[in-house]
């Protein structure tokens, strides 16, 4: 199951514009939903930031057979100094957030109500200038790879006069903050 689900995060070079987005961060970079820490694993390898993973570790909002694995997340905590796991709710950790993002990748609950939460509650924190990422959305397309609550958001986000649309990639739509 989990080989199946990392030839999905592949795609479309989405690992390339992680790699690409993490490595021009200087100070925290935040991943809403982590699962099995492999796109968490490539930011890492690409950036000296303070990256901060959340996933309450319940089952998938889009498959609920898949579960994160927090002893793949906390092996990450030992070989990256500058990762900090927080095992808890999104909504929960951004009430006592202190921080200014440089980088979001929002990846957690795929209900439209819960990934326009998550972008709501962390704009906030998001610099001007930075970037947000929303994954398995495909703005102003449809095709294999995107799910009806993250595509709503993003084919809103496009018209939002605080953020200028960046790219669409298989299942990742960026934004820069204005």
């Amino acid at each position: 199951m989990e080989e199946k689900f990392l030839s999905i995060i592949a795609e479309g070079n989405e690992l390339e514009a992680h790699k690409k987005y993490s490595s021009t961060c200087k100070d925290v970079i935040v991943e809403i939903g982590v699962l099995f820490g492999q796109t968490t694993k490539v930011i890492l390898e690409n950036t000296t930031a303070k990256v901060y993973g959340i996933d309450p570790i319940i089952p998938d909002s889009m498959n609920s057979a898949l579960i994160g694995d927090v002893h793949k997340i906390k092996e990450l905590e030992t070989i990256h100094p500058n990762f900090i796991f927080i095992k808890d709710y999104s909504f929960n950790v951004v009430k006592n957030w202190d921080k200014k993002i440089d980088y979001i990748f929002i990846d957690g609950d795929h209900t439209y109500n819960a990934v326009k939460q998550d972008f709501e509650d962390w704009y906030p924190h998001v610099k001007s200038g930075g970037i947000i990422s929303i994954h398995d959305s495909s703005a102003n397309r449809r095709g294999p790879s995107f799910w009806p609550g993250p595509s709503k958001l993003a084919d809103e986000l496009i018209k939002d006069d605080r953020l200028e649309y960046i790219e669409t990639l298989t299942a990742l739509t960026i934004f820069k903050k204005k």
